[in-house]
């Protein structure tokens, strides 16, 4: 077998943009303080996930999870899982 066999031109499908999660992240936009816990204007998570769409609305679950672990914050307890309080920014 010829050694240039082995090399393959990469199609048009493998696209790195097509292939990539997106990476958002998710900042508060209002400062909120209720059931003994506080968030800030300005604080952030990043999260990857797999769809285009705004995660705020369609991944809540994901983004509620990722201020609890990474930040602390039980976003559900505080009632702060929304679009007025939220901000999504795709980043990568």
């Amino acid at each position: 077998m010829p050694v240039w066999a082995c090399w393959q031109k990469p199609s048009e499908s493998s696209d790195p943009k097509h292939e990539t999660m997106p990476i958002f992240r998710i900042t508060v936009t209002t400062t909120k303080i209720s059931n003994g816990q506080r968030i800030d204007k300005g604080l952030y998570v990043d999260i990857q996930t797999y769809g285009f769409a705004n995660p705020i609305y369609n991944e809540k679950e994901l983004v509620a999870n990722a201020f609890l672990y990474q930040r602390g914050v039980d976003l559900k307890k505080l009632g702060a899982l929304n679009g007025a309080y939220l901000n999504a920014k795709k980043i990568g």
